[in-house]
């Protein structure tokens, strides 16, 4: 019970959690994998291709949905931190609780697709799917805020240059990316594939930046353990 009740707890799924996001990356169809690459502005396309890799789909939904419980329960310790009364430090908690909230409108989109695969009406399917990507657009634009300011917020706790805060500041550049990438591709009309596709990229080096966070929580650095979670 010790353990649970300390940092390491936190430190553990969030680290779990991104590792589990790209295991589900790899079984997900159109995802990582090189499984039936679908232009999802083709809505008839992407339907037949969620239909004929029902199995695959399902089963990597909930691979994510359980990803995105780990994270959350890593990412929340982050609210628990010593206040410090400036402003990167309230962007932390801010970023914090809107990545929270971007979770929870993404495992609102893993639901829905899960259950137009279980519903299989394609006139139905097609109309949701349009609803699905609004949906992942909301998840973007909120993740984008989120990563930006938590980055921002963590490497402001540290003194001088090291590995978190390097994670912290590439969290935030992520953030940046993602946003510039989202209006750009909007305001220019661009491929709705190719929006995922970098989109993809960039969540993965995200990824990559919060599984080293979950490291500095896990191993108890001062700047990132919660109060009263002292090693």
């Amino acid at each position: 019970m010790e353990f649970l009740s300390n940092n390491r707890a936190a430190g553990l799924a969030l680290m779990g959690g991104v590792a589990l996001i790209f295991i589900a990356s790899l079984v997900s169809v159109g995802g990582l994998s090189s499984i039936d690459a679908v232009n999802y502005s083709d809505f008839g396309a992407t339907m037949d291709m969620l239909m004929d890799n029902a199995g695959m789909h399902q089963s990597a939904a909930i691979l994510f949905m359980l990803a995105v419980i780990l994270m959350a329960f890593g990412v929340a310790s982050l609210l628990r931190l010593s206040h410090r009364h400036t402003l990167a430090d309230f962007g932390l908690r801010l970023g914090a609780g809107g990545m929270l909230f971007a979770w929870g409108v993404y495992t609102v989109q893993i639901g829905i697709q899960y259950v137009i695969i279980e519903a299989g009406e394609d006139s139905v399917a097609s109309t949701a799917l349009a609803l699905i990507t609004g949906v992942h657009f909301g998840f973007i634009a909120l993740g984008a805020l989120g990563s930006f300011l938590i980055g921002i917020g963590v490497a402001a706790r540290f003194d001088g240059v090291n590995l978190f805060v390097i994670a912290g500041y590439g969290l935030a550049l992520m953030g940046i990316a993602e946003a510039a990438n989202l209006v750009i591709s909007t305001a220019s009309n661009a491929d709705l594939g190719l929006l995922l596709t970098i989109n993809n990229v960039l969540l993965a080096l995200g990824g990559l930046w919060l599984f080293i966070i979950g490291f500095g929580i896990y191993r108890g650095e001062p700047a990132l353990t919660p109060q009263g979670a002292e090693e």
